[in-house]
């Protein structure tokens, strides 16, 4: 029965009698789903949406990638694959886990995030540890570590002024929270960190910053 035919007889016969289930649409043939996680996906079609969404918009996001920022996103997002539904035994929860993943996936700043270490002579025990805040479109979660006397570990919220775009930094100044053995370098404390591709270059005012001041490069992430 063609389409048009199909329709004309909805109409005259109701609704009800005609009804279809919405189409189905998610990442993989609904058809041969033999896991509970693929067969539970499949039985909603708002969740199986999701699925074809969060697939799409992972293409997408690895598009024009450095080497390094492609194997972190690549990473976390595998990590995601392989755990969702695990912990989760509804489909609604299921739902939030895949809006949640989806949030980190278009976050503007997410081509930031990961781990740089410093540059240059004796260098390696400092780094830098960066999170976006999926909370807002603007923000991000950065951790410092010095591994050396003074011992200094930091955390601050930042939020910037722009997404980056294609070619251009963006630059975070906060108040950062020190931790570690001279209380006297974390009295009076503020840093600035300007993120251009692979590269974050850090600096910071008063004495706090001396351990962390310089160049940071992207590197793995364990």
């Amino acid at each position: 029965m063609n389409a048009a035919l199909r329709a004309s007889l909805c109409a005259l016969l109701g609704a009800l009698l005609c009804h279809v289930p919405a189409a189905v649409a998610a990442s993989f043939d609904c058809d041969r789903a033999r896991s509970r996680l693929n067969r539970m996906i499949c039985s909603d079609a708002e969740l199986s949406r999701l699925d074809d969404v969060v697939w799409n918009a992972y293409g997408e996001r690895i598009r024009g990638l450095s080497p390094l920022q492609y194997a972190h996103i690549r990473q976390r997002h595998l990590q995601w694959r392989r755990s969702r539904g695990l912990y989760e035994t509804t489909v609604e929860a299921l739902k939030h886990e895949y809006r949640t993943h989806l949030d980190w996936l278009t976050h503007p700043l997410l081509q930031i995030e990961g781990r740089y270490q410093r540059t240059g002579i004796g260098a390696s025990t400092a780094h830098v540890e960066v999170d976006v805040d999926t909370r807002s479109a603007q923000a991000a979660e950065l951790r410092g570590l010095v591994l050396v006397a003074p011992f200094l570990a930091w955390q601050a919220s930042a939020s910037g002024a722009s997404a980056p775009l294609a070619g251009i930094g963006i630059t975070f100044r906060m108040r950062p929270v020190l931790s570690g053995n001279d209380a006297e370098l974390a009295a009076d404390c503020s840093f600035e960190i300007a993120f251009s591709g692979d590269d974050a270059l850090l600096t910071a005012s008063a004495s706090c910053g001396r351990a962390f001041d310089g160049l940071y490069t992207r590197v793995a992430r364990d």
